[in-house]
């Protein structure tokens, strides 16, 4: 996850979640390990990555649980919801808009997306969804102007 305001990308690999500086070498493009951040409560499997809307913090998901990680002091809060485990995707917005999870009922899928009391927030039969997101400004990795689509 591309970290605009620090120029840093930020990367899960199984029980850290580490920070990368990209740089050239020798004319090729590198990335260079800054920082890693063991996961707390011994977790692994570490998947999901992606910015909580509105706040400097990044959403990661393990095998067992759901944590926001605080960008700017380095410290993991577990995030309690009915569902917490083996979370495929999380995507919060303003108020008004439900955090929306993936969790798979088949494999690494789901034919829905629940919200954080594990209700179903949309649902489509025949589905394979994988990732679920809100379409929504992500200033965290874009600038204001960035062309995508957004509401």
């Amino acid at each position: 996850m591309w970290d605009r305001t620090n120029e840093l990308l930020w990367a899960t690999a199984d029980n850290v979640l580490n920070t990368y500086t990209y740089v050239q070498s020798d004319g090729k493009p590198a990335l260079v390990l800054q920082d890693s951040y063991p996961l707390p409560e011994g977790q692994n499997g570490a998947h999901e990555l992606f910015p909580v809307y509105g706040l400097n913090q990044l959403w990661l998901t393990t095998l067992g649980a759901v944590y926001k990680f605080n960008v700017a002091t380095k410290e993991f809060q577990r995030f309690n919801a009915s569902t917490t485990g083996n979370i495929k995707s999380i995507s919060s917005g303003p108020a008004g808009y439900a955090t929306i999870m993936l969790y798979p009922t088949e494999s690494y899928w789901s034919d829905k997306l629940i919200d954080t009391g594990g209700r179903s927030v949309y649902q489509e039969d025949g589905y394979q969804i994988y990732k679920g997101r809100w379409l929504l400004k992500n200033t965290f990795s874009y600038p204001e102007d960035h062309p995508a689509p957004q509401i």
